[in-house]
């Protein structure tokens, strides 16, 4: 039954939902997780997305209908009319896991100072097909530092503190595009960042997303909030190399590979932006602890001081 006060608002914009909608609604009303309200923003869509959203009896739904304002908007509108602890988000062409729910909450329930928590994904195609699976960063010390360098979740698979994302502000309409990368820096400073690494989530690639077809402004607006992390941080995003890497490997082979990877990347990536800004002490110090980090640190990160050696030369040679 429809609760007045459920533990979890689905917040899920939707225009013209095509051929995706009614298995991403299924999607959500299968969880294993049942005390939610789904709120629906069918904003303007000119399709048959309001007949497919009005076919479901559930109480569970919140149907609102808007003309076109576009998703930042549609967004902020549903963490508006928000009666739960939590916001889950969810992409009205992606697909939810049934254990979803229910593990990202476990995490969040169990750990107060989490402030928002995503899942692994797996990418399909415009058919359900699995593409890959791709795997984010855990913890909040080494997510801190792939949040200078990158979005550190998938969007559409976050769960969030209500009252934590109204203190900052919510999304942003400047950072169109970008918005889910803006609001989680702003959420970093309220709370812990966090993700599962089982893939909970469905990500679907198609040619006619809104991602796909602005792929040059979205590269444009995180590329300046990398950039604006970096000069502010940059001598914050220090983590306990050898420590983190180890708290890795006593997990699946898949998600250790992936993340192990990805924090010696980003520990070299910011060790190589403090160097070229001047920082010599900082780029110094990160080096030695590339060193004391044991021989898979050093293979990896020699291989990542070649590549961008190679890639300065390459550029310098004479045309």
């Amino acid at each position: 039954m429809k609760s007045d006060s459920p533990l979890v608002s689905v917040v899920m914009p939707v225009y013209n939902g095509g051929p995706y909608l009614a298995r991403a609604i299924d999607s959500v009303l299968a969880q294993a997780f049942s005390d939610f309200e789904f709120i629906i923003v069918n904003d303007g869509s000119t399709d048959d997305t309001e007949s497919v959203i009005r076919s479901y009896a559930d109480p569970r739904i919140r149907l609102i209908t808007q003309p076109n304002h576009g998703l930042v908007f549609s967004l902020n509108r549903g963490i508006q009319l928000a009666k739960g602890v939590y916001i889950a988000r969810m992409d009205a062409d992606d697909i939810s896991a049934p254990k979803r729910l229910s593990t990202q909450l476990a995490l969040l329930e169990s750990r107060p100072s989490i402030g928002v928590v995503g899942t692994a994904i797996i990418r399909i195609d415009e058919s359900g097909r699995p593409l890959r699976t791709e795997y984010f960063l855990a913890n909040d010390a080494e997510l801190r530092q792939d949040l200078a360098l990158r979005c550190p979740f998938a969007h559409g698979s976050v769960i969030m503190r209500r009252d934590l994302v109204q203190q900052v502000g919510g999304y942003r309409q400047e950072f169109w595009l970008a918005e889910d990368y803006d609001l989680w820096r702003r959420m970093a400073a309220v709370g812990e960042l966090a993700n599962s690494l089982e893939p909970l989530y469905f990500y679907r690639e198609h040619s006619h997303g809104v991602t796909a077809n602005n792929q040059s402004r979205m590269a444009e607006v995180a590329g300046r909030i990398s950039r604006e992390l970096l000069d502010r941080d940059c001598l914050k995003n220090d983590i306990p190399l050898s420590r983190v890497v180890a708290s890795y490997w006593n997990i699946a082979e898949a998600p250790r590979v992936a993340a192990v990877s990805k924090i010696l990347e980003n520990y070299c990536r910011v060790m190589l932006d403090a160097a070229r800004r001047g920082r010599i002490v900082l780029a110094t110090v990160r080096f030695a602890k590339i060193l004391l980090g044991g021989r898979t640190s050093i293979e990896f990160a020699a291989k990542k001081i070649a590549k961008r050696v190679r890639a300065v030369a390459i550029t310098n040679e004479p045309a």
